[in-house]
């Protein structure tokens, strides 16, 4: 989606429309967080913990798709790299990413 594609692009720090492994880990926290502040599990859980559940998912994640797409820890992936791997695998194990598209929330009709 253009969010992900926009959301990928801000942690590219070199400028070459690919992230490192790290900036990946830190892209998924970011959301992940936001993800977990909007539910009931948060409060629920010390902010220790939230943080350390978070940061586990992320790093599994990034390692899982480094890992699928055959990349070295030390190389970066495209955005299309990153698509690819979504769309043959990554949907099954990380749904919550298409939250970021808002066309599949169920809004009323007359939501603007």
């Amino acid at each position: 989606t253009s969010k992900l594609a926009f959301a990928f692009n801000l942690f590219d720090e070199t400028g070459e429309d690919a992230i490192e492994q790290v900036n990946l880990a830190r892209l998924l926290t970011a959301f992940l967080t936001a993800l977990m502040a909007c539910t009931g599990a948060a409060e629920q859980m010390s902010m220790e913990e939230m943080g350390s559940a978070v940061h586990k998912c992320a790093v599994l994640t990034t390692l899982t798709i480094f890992s699928d797409l055959g990349v070295d820890d030390d190389e970066m992936i495209s955005f299309d790299d990153f698509g690819s791997w979504y769309n043959q695998t990554g949907y099954t194990q990380v749904p919550w990413l298409e939250l970021l598209d808002l066309s599949k929330w169920p809004l009323p009709p007359d939501y603007q």
